[in-house]
């Protein structure tokens, strides 16, 4: 293969893992949106859409690397100062789209703890409301400390 052919689908290949590792922060944006909406029913359909996006980034990856193999082995005599110029651009939007990605992922991880630690929590709170047989809003008073937890679970809720 040419060397010229070599850069310019190298240089098409990066372009398309780019555009994958933006589109993998998009979906990683949408998916803090349904978590802080608490659309849970929607969370398996945006990880569902994930997988491809990875499948292609892994692929775009062995193309380049084998690309990269291809220009070391051919006789350059120097690559275009354009090629250069294109590749180092590519390579930092995609190490921001990469940071962008880690940054989102890091947050949506939190907010998954958070979930389930409030998960664990409505467990306990139910478990104990209904191991007690008073009534939080009895007009007796009834158990205080079963009111007490009844009403922070009604203010999560």
């Amino acid at each position: 293969m040419r060397t010229d052919t070599i850069c310019q689908e190298l240089i098409d290949t990066l372009t398309k893992r780019v555009a994958r590792y933006e589109e993998l922060a998009a979906l990683a944006q949408e998916q803090q949106g349904i978590l802080v909406s608490g659309r849970h029913e929607v969370l398996m359909e945006n990880i569902a859409e994930h997988e491809p996006v990875l499948i292609g980034i892994e692929s775009l990856a062995r193309r380049e690397k084998e690309l990269e193999e291809a220009l070391a082995a051919a006789d350059t005599g120097g690559l275009a100062p354009e090629f250069e110029a294109k590749r180092k651009e590519l390579e930092k939007r995609a190490g921001e789209a990469a940071r962008k990605l880690r940054d989102l992922v890091d947050a949506n991880k939190q907010l998954l703890i958070n979930a389930a630690e409030f998960v664990g929590f409505s467990m306990k709170i139910f478990s104990q409301l209904a191991s007690t047989k008073q009534s939080y809003d009895s007009p007796t008073g009834g158990d205080r400390d079963s009111a007490a937890q009844a009403l922070m679970l009604d203010l999560k809720v």
